[in-house]
Parts: C-alpha cells; sequence; structure tokens
C-alpha cells in the first residue's frame, strides 16, 4: 500500500508539498483470499469463453455441412431435372431393347430349332449308315427296359439289321430265345418289339418324334410362364 506524507518546505514557508512515498506493508489473509478469488474468477472467465467459442465453432461447423448437404440436393436436382428427359429417352431405349430381343428369339427360335433338329438327323443318319450294328443294339436295350419280365415273342428290324443281327453272336436277351423277323417299314437302326402284353415302339421315326414332341411341350411351358 502506498502512504503520503507531508512535509514543510524550509524555502517555501505556508506551503504544503504532497511527496508520495512507497511503503510495502506485509499482506493479510483477506487479501490473498481476495487474490485467489479473483483468480478463480478469471479462469472461470476464461473456461467460458472457451466453451462458447467451442459451441459457437460446432455450430457452425454443423450449419457448413447442413448447407453443403442442402446446396448437393439441390445442384442433384437440378442435374436430375435437366436430364430427365434424357433419362426417359434411355430407360424407353432399353425397354425397346428388350423387347426387340424377346420378339427376334420367338421369331427365330423355330428357324434355330429347326436346324438343329436338321442338324441332328443329318448326324443320326450318318451314325447309322457307318455304325448301324451298334446303333441298332444300343436302341434295342433301351427299348428292352421297357419289357422288364414280359416275355419277348419277336423283334422287328429292317431287312439289313436283320441279316447283322442274325450273323451277330453277342445278341443274348435275358436267355430267351428271340426271333428277329424283317419288316419292311422299320428303317435301319430302328425296331419294335412284341412281347406278350403288347408291343415296343422303338423306330428311329418315332423316337425322333417323341425329341420334337418334347421340345414343343417345352416351349409351350415358357410361353405360359411368361404371362
Amino acid at each position: 500500500m502506498k502512504s503520503k506524507k507531508v512535509y514543510i518546505s524550509p524555502a517555501v514557508k505556508g506551503v504544503h508539498i504532497l511527496q508520495s512515498v512507497e511503503h510495502q506493508s506485509n499482506p493479510s489473509p483477506k487479501d490473498y483470499e481476495l487474490k485467489e478469488d479473483c483468480e478463480k474468477e478469471k479462469e472461470k472467465d476464461n473456461e467460458k469463453m472457451i466453451a462458447e467459442f467451442k459451441a459457437r465453432e460446432d455450430e457452425a461447423y454443423r450449419n457448413g455441412k447442413l448447407d453443403a448437404e442442402k446446396g448437393f440436393q439441390r445442384e442433384l436436382e437440378e442435374i436430375k431435372n435437366n436430364n430427365a428427359s434424357l433419362i426417359t429417352m434411355l430407360h424407353d431405349a432399353v425397354k425397346h431393347f428388350v423387347e426387340r430381343r424377346e420378339k427376334l428369339w420367338e421369331e427365330c427360335e423355330p428357324e434355330i430349332m429347326n436346324l438343329v433338329l436338321a442338324i441332328a438327323g443329318k448326324a443320326v443318319g450318318y451314325e447309322i449308315k457307318n455304325d448301324s450294328m451298334n446303333v441298332t443294339q444300343q436302341v434295342m436295350k433301351d427299348a428292352l427296359t421297357y419289357a422288364k419280365e414280359k416275355k419277348i415273342i419277336v423283334i422287328r428290324l429292317s431287312c439289313d439289321d436283320v441279316k447283322k443281327m442274325n450273323e451277330s453272336e453277342e445278341i443274348k436277351i435275358a436267355e430267351q430265345s428271340i426271333k428277329f423277323i424283317e419288316d419292311k417299314t422299320i428303317s435301319p437302326g430302328g425296331c419294335v418289339i412284341e412281347t406278350d402284353f403288347g408291343s415296343i415302339d422303338s423306330r428311329i421315326e418315332t423316337r425322333w418324334e417323341e425329341i420334337i414332341k418334347a421340345l414343343s411341350e417345352n416351349k409351350n411351358d415358357k410361353t405360359a410362364h411368361s404371362f
């Protein structure tokens, strides 16, 4: 604390001169309390100021992010609106392409199937011509699976196949005595097996018709499921 002391100057009588003199006094406990309270108050003010600054910073970040998102959405909507006609045109083009592809397949499918069957028919014919013995034996084995326990009376074959079968020693069917007879209505590679319960038609033409029928039924099923 500072104290002031009054001196009387010997040179100027009656004039009072104030002269400050520094005087240090010991601080009291109350002074310490006041100082500590001031420091705490100052610290609280700093913390409050920092918290307010952080809150404003967070708010500014949120507002900036929200503004950026809104701006992006506006730009996206503008792009969509500007290109709506182009997108519609693209969708229509894709739809037209799919419909055209399906229609083209429907138009070409019969011709493709006929071509496949024609090629397969030629392949079968070539196989019969060059290896009729094996083809006939395989056809007979397939047909005999339907005979099961039935008694086989005769097997009717084409003229050429009858000769080959009579010359072959490999044909043994459940130890039955099988008789082969010629049938001019049967083409090479096919056969008709007559049993005591009826006949089994395994002619090449008949088997071919079954294949075509199965393909047609499969096509009809696909058409029905498409609706």
